[in-house]
C-alpha cells in the first residue's frame, strides 16, 4: 500500500513537471485517497493546487514568488525545500524535495 502510494504521487508529480508546473504546496495533508472500484486497491490523488504555477518568464515569475511568498507563506514549512523556507523561488525540484519529505513521513 505504501509503495503505491508513492508511485502515483510521482506519477502525479511527473504530470505536473513533464507540463512545466509546480504544485508549490506538496504534503500528506493535499493527498486524497479513495477505493479503485472493482478492486482490493486505493486511488492517491494531489489536491490542493492553490499554489501551483506554469513556468512563465523567469522575470514575471520572480515578481509573484516575490509577492505571495510575502502574502502566502505555508502553513507547515516541514515540507519545504531550504531554499525555499529561505525565500527563494519554488521550481520542481523542491517539489521533488518535498515529495522526500512526504515520502520519510509515509515510511
Amino acid at each position: 500500500l505504501r509503495l503505491d502510494a508513492l508511485l502515483q504521487i510521482l506519477e502525479g508529480l511527473q504530470y505536473l513537471h513533464s507540463n512545466s508546473i509546480t504544485h508549490s504546496d506538496l504534503k500528506s495533508a493535499n493527498v486524497l485517497i479513495s477505493e479503485r472500484e472493482g478492486t482490493d486497491g486505493y486511488l492517491f490523488k494531489l489536491t490542493d493546487f492553490g499554489g501551483s504555477h506554469a513556468e512563465i518568464s523567469s522575470k514575471i515569475m520572480s515578481n509573484i514568488s516575490s509577492i505571495s511568498n510575502k502574502k502566502n507563506k505555508p502553513e507547515t514549512t516541514s515540507f519545504e525545500a531550504p531554499e525555499v523556507f529561505m525565500g527563494n523561488e519554488k521550481t520542481c525540484a523542491s517539489d521533488v524535495y518535498s515529495f522526500g519529505m512526504a515520502m520519510y513521513e509515509l515510511l
